[in-house]
């Protein structure tokens, strides 16, 4: 039941990082800094 529940909170919140990466990465392309900001948020 843990293990179900762990899967699907990393699951969405994969999602929502990669979602919100995507947006903000289209605000101000070209900046080495999303690099380290998105690693941070995936460890």
């Amino acid at each position: 039941m843990l293990y179900i529940f762990r899967l699907i909170i990393t699951v969405i919140y994969s999602i929502l990082v990669c979602v919100f990466g995507s947006i903000y990465c289209l605000f101000s392309p070209r900046n080495p800094k999303h690099v380290a900001t998105f690693g941070h948020m995936f460890g």
